[in-house]
């Protein structure tokens, strides 16, 4: 598995439009135990929609990066998805729709505050 950091970096210096999706995983006998967990999702070379764990390093260039994304949908009890180089536009035009694997307009969401 190639690091982490050295995706994320590459995806950005590319200007390759990829999301990353923060959700919660928790035990299903301690639901009060939560964490937050990361992945990136991207449209690999066969137009595929594939995604990864972001983990460690990578994780903690998100963190300290936050700024170069924009939050595309944003749900407190399921999670936030922070978006790179408009994503969902790409994918609305490179991928038909009944090829995806998502629709993002079914997506949960709720008004951001500002």
């Amino acid at each position: 598995m190639k690091d982490n950091l050295t995706r994320i970096e590459r995806f950005v210096k590319a200007k390759k439009p990829f999301i990353v999706v923060q959700y919660f995983q928790w035990m299903r006998t301690v639901k009060s135990e939560q964490y937050r967990a990361y992945d990136i999702v991207f449209l690999d070379t066969n137009r595929c929609i594939t995604s990864f764990k972001l983990t460690n390093k990578g994780l903690d260039w998100f963190r300290a990066n936050k700024e170069l994304f924009k939050i595309a949908k944003k749900d407190n009890e399921h999670g936030t998805i922070y978006e790179f180089n408009n994503f969902k536009q790409f994918v609305e035009n490179e991928v038909p729709k009944d090829k995806r694997e998502t629709d993002f307009e079914n997506l949960p969401t709720i008004e951001i505050e500002e």
